[in-house]
């Protein structure tokens, strides 16, 4: 099930690799990145390693400064650091588990790599905050930590 990718360190090797996808990879899915690394790191879990990419990304664009300041006042995550990606095939072939923040996305990422079957998608879409302010970021990753734990529930990210 892993697959050895060589932008992985070897002990990323032995994780499993999760890809939280979206549209411009600077709000949704780097929070959903952010936050299931925190939510592995609070469970004691070392076998996870999470990276996200855009659909439609500009590559090298920064996380937006509202989700930013959302997953440190919010939920002590201060140190996170993210460039936006674009989700490529080559990507999707050293991930062992898309996530995808919508239906829609999830239907364009079989456009981008059609024998790609490993995605998921959150349990509820999760609209995109961009533009908006502090409290819709804030309601944003409230909708995001309840997606990544009804997935981990359902044995979907981690056993």
């Amino acid at each position: 099930m892993f697959h050895k990718a060589l932008c992985y360190t070897d002990q990323e090797v032995n994780q499993l690799q999760l890809l939280f996808v979206c549209t411009g990879n600077t709000c949704r899915s780097p929070m959903a990145q952010a936050l299931m690394a925190h939510l592995a790191e609070t469970r004691g879990w070392h076998d996870i390693h999470c990276a996200s990419a855009g659909l439609y990304a500009s590559v090298g664009a920064q996380v937006n400064a509202t989700a930013l300041a959302v997953l440190e006042k919010e939920y002590g995550i201060g140190d996170f650091s993210h460039r936006a990606t674009q989700v490529t095939p080559a990507l999707l072939e050293t991930t062992d588990l898309v996530i995808a923040m919508t239906r829609d996305h999830a239907r364009v990422l079989k456009t981008i790599a059609p024998s790609f079957d490993r995605v998921a998608v959150m349990p509820t879409d999760v609209g995109d905050p961009f533009g908006g302010d502090y409290n819709t970021y804030k309601a944003c990753a409230k909708s995001l930590v309840a997606g990544l734990e009804s997935l981990i529930d359902s044995g979907v990210i981690h056993d």
